[in-house]
């Protein structure tokens, strides 16, 4: 009966704690998901309140009988976590709540394809991580790992089950492997489940479809695959609700990177829209060609830059720089003579001379190099005379789109 499951709750002292047992109790029987999660959930300040006002936490659950039923005794080791949590030791709050997580597990294997208490699941792998994450960083990773080897074997639960929940597991475990750098673990994952075909064969949450392609997007980018980090940053970009501000702009600072070596620059209204102000003056260096300013840009943004991981993948948006500059002189040149039979010459010595202007100072055998490699990536349509130190451009056309010419596969 629920009265023998969940025990009777006495005494004016426990009656903030009253709601949380009712609550919990409905939640049980009614099959509620999302109201059983949000009990459990640390990040509500509601429940911090409410176990703050419990007294002696040990007597009330004794008491209130938390442990007579299967959630009374998750809800045990979640109410000690919590007042781990109020009292700011967060080692024993970990501790209890991967106890909770992993009580929970083993009912939830029992039955895999129950699905109302999937938001618990979720919420659950969440609080583990995100508490880990609170430790000193001489603990968190050892925390880390123990959350992880949790989700790993839920992992091959649910992905051998089919299972709706396959992929926040996924995701929990790629924030993980992200957090701790173990890059390469994370193509295993998405392997086994992109294997399967389980994204076209099941309705996941839109949600966690968005969160998975920001990490498989990110991973690609990590990758140099440039082609399916553009096509799941996109993707995620485009169906992450507008009111989640800061997951847009997350993702936002990944994108703006692939679509630069992409031949795509963002309009100045969305940097502003976003606050991503660390990038307006860099895309109107490589919008103009400024090697000055490019440079700049970049050196006085390498460390955020850095430990979002693009600064390399911005450091080769440098060519593309030097394409539109030495588009600028061309057309410079040609004004000069009229479009005359050498308005298709450009003397390598000039070249030398505006990026001096510039303050970026190159022999000339440094510029001819980087011509060579502008022409070998079909940025320049031309040729370089090396006798006579001249960079010799089509007439037609002899600086494609990039935009077209980037975005081929």
């Amino acid at each position: 009966s629920t009265q023998s499951t969940w025990g009777s709750i006495g005494g004016s002292s426990a009656r903030s704690s009253a709601n949380m047992h009712l609550d919990l109790q409905d939640a049980v029987r009614l099959e509620n998901g999302p109201k059983l999660a949000e009990l459990f959930s640390i990040r509500s300040q509601h429940n911090f309140r409410q176990v703050a006002q419990i007294g002696n936490l040990e007597a009330y659950i004794t008491r209130s009988g938390w442990a007579r039923g299967p959630y009374g005794v998750l809800f045990s080791h979640h109410l000690w976590a919590m007042s781990a949590l109020v009292s700011s030791q967060m080692a024993e709050a970990f501790q209890n709540e991967l106890t909770c997580f992993r009580v929970f597990l083993e009912m939830f294997k029992a039955d895999i394809h129950c699905t109302w208490n999937l938001p618990l699941f979720y919420t659950l792998m969440r609080n583990c991580r995100e508490l880990a994450a609170k430790l000193p960083h001489s603990e968190m990773e050892a925390k880390l790992h123990q959350v992880l080897d949790l989700i790993r074997d839920m992992f091959k639960h649910v992905n051998k089950n089919d299972s709706i929940g396959t992929l926040a597991v996924c995701n929990n475990m790629l924030r993980i492997y992200f957090k701790l750098y173990l890059l390469r673990n994370c193509s295993n994952v998405t392997i086994q489940l992109e294997k399967k075909g389980l994204l076209d064969m099941l309705s996941f949450p839109r949600a966690h479809e968005v969160t998975y392609r920001f990490f498989t997007g990110r991973l690609a980018l990590l990758e140099d695959n440039y082609v399916r980090a553009q096509a799941d940053l996109t993707f995620a970009f485009a169906n992450c609700p507008s009111s989640y501000f800061k997951n847009k702009r997350l993702i936002l600072k990944n994108l703006i990177p692939v679509n630069i070596i992409r031949g795509r620059l963002p309009c100045p209204g969305l940097l502003q829209d976003y606050q991503l102000y660390d990038f307006v003056l860099l895309i109107e260096a490589v919008r103009t060609g400024n090697l000055f300013l490019f440079n700049q840009e970049l050196l006085a943004h390498q460390g955020e830059f850095a430990r979002m991981g693009v600064y390399l993948i911005l450091e080769k948006a440098r060519l593309i720089v030097y394409r539109n500059f030495l588009k600028k002189i061309h057309r410079f040149l040609a004004l000069q003579t009229n479009n005359d039979s050498n308005s298709n010459k450009v003397p390598l010595h000039k070249i030398r001379a505006v990026l001096a202007w510039h303050q970026v100072p190159m022999e000339l055998d440094e510029i001819e190099c980087i011509l060579a490699n502008l022409i070998y990536h079909n940025f320049v349509k031309g040729y370089l005379s090396h006798t006579q130190r001249t960079l010799v451009v089509g007439r037609d056309n002899p600086f494609p789109r990039l935009s077209n010419l980037l975005q081929q596969p």
